[in-house]
């Protein structure tokens, strides 16, 4: 890359930790300058300008001209600095602004969009570092403001990466996220040329999506979006997957299933400290949920051990457990889902085949 590239000009605040540097073979990344520890902003960044309501997608050309135009000297030269992949120009302000825009939460319209120079410039990941959260979360912040938050260590000369969709993409195959980006994507997930590396990420992430379908009563959307999820279920039981449409699962498999999400995450290194944290929470408020008393003992135990893993060790002894509460847990969970009455209430499913504990009942 040549020494006076226009991205060379643009203005990093100095108490950021990151550097813009060239990538062979990938444009331009975001790099740590120092050790970034867990659940650190890396950057704040307030909109260069913000188009409202991009829900009506009419032609945007004028609208952002006149926005540009509107900018100071100095903020041209930024906004025109922009490239495509880091080296061509933009054909036209609409295409540009596509291609480096961010929703701006907490403004007036959910769809608005803000310019963001820098932002932009964080390259994707499958199995990314950080995080460009959906909430705000800071109540002194200006909503036209965004920021990237580390969710796991970055040690200092690390590319700093996060994912675009981290819902889906966290359950797609390597061969179903390639159809379900736009690009091609060089991260260490889909560049990885060991068969068997991929064969397991493959089957965790598959795992992963079975059991978004069984806890939140169905698939994402940006699932549904890529993959045929009527051709192709995950639950292959057809009373199981009737249930879980309707939420009429055991509250002992919910409980389960929402434990070795994160211990799936944490194979796929996905699992950063913001997600662990939502799910810690998600797990205490279900084991306040049980009403058997041998259940409740089981959950309190699993909330003492101090590793998913370990959590989730604990948890088998409730599989296929009935309890006091299922019917109310049931009825809750499809309220907090939207759904006020099941489909098909058929009751609670509960397989006959397997009602013994996977490992033996602790003392």
């Amino acid at each position: 890359m040549e020494p006076d590239h226009p991205y060379r000009k643009l203005k990093i605040p100095e108490n950021a930790p990151v550097e813009l540097k060239p990538i062979p073979g990938k444009g331009w990344g975001m790099f740590a300058t120092r050790d970034i520890h867990p659940n650190e902003i890396v950057l704040e960044e307030k909109s260069l300008f913000v188009i409202s309501d991009l829900s009506d997608l009419c032609p945007l050309e004028d609208e952002i001209r006149v926005e540009v135009e509107a900018l100071d000297e100095d903020e041209q030269e930024q906004f025109f600095s922009l490239r495509r992949n880091g080296s061509e120009l933009f054909d036209t302000l609409e295409e540009a602004f596509w291609a480096n825009n961010f929703t701006q939460i907490g403004t007036d319209f959910p769809d608005d969009g803000g310019l963001q120079l820098l932002m932009s410039r964080f390259n994707y990941s499958c199995t990314p570092n950080a995080m460009i959260p959906n909430f705000k979360g800071f109540d002194d912040m200006d909503p036209e403001t965004t920021v990237i938050i580390s969710t796991k260590r970055i040690p200092a000369g690390t590319e700093i990466t996060f994912s675009y969709n981290m819902a889906a993409m966290y359950y797609l195959r390597r061969d179903e996220r390639r159809i379900a980006l736009p690009f091609h994507c060089l991260c260490e997930a889909c560049n990885e040329d060991d068969p068997n590396v991929t064969y397991i990420s493959d089957l965790c992430r598959t795992l992963l999506r079975g059991l978004d379908s069984l806890l939140h009563m169905g698939f994402s959307r940006g699932v549904k979006d890529t993959v045929d999820t009527e051709a192709n279920p995950v639950i292959l039981n057809p009373g199981l997957r009737a249930a879980a449409a309707d939420c009429n699962i055991l509250h002992s498999t919910r409980f389960i299933g929402y434990i070795l999400i994160p211990c799936l995450l944490e194979v796929e290194r996905n699992l950063g400290i913001h997600t662990s944290g939502i799910y810690c929470g998600d797990v205490e408020e279900l084991a306040s949920r049980f009403k058997s008393p041998a259940n409740i003992h089981i959950a309190n135990e699993v909330l003492q051990q101090p590793w998913w893993a370990d959590r989730l060790l604990v948890a088998l002894h409730l599989w296929n457990r009935a309890d006091d509460g299922d019917v109310e847990n049931a009825a809750l969970a499809r309220e907090e889902f939207g759904m006020k009455e099941p489909v098909d209430s058929v009751g609670i499913w509960q397989d006959d085949s397997s009602t013994t504990p996977i490992i033996e009942e602790i003392d």
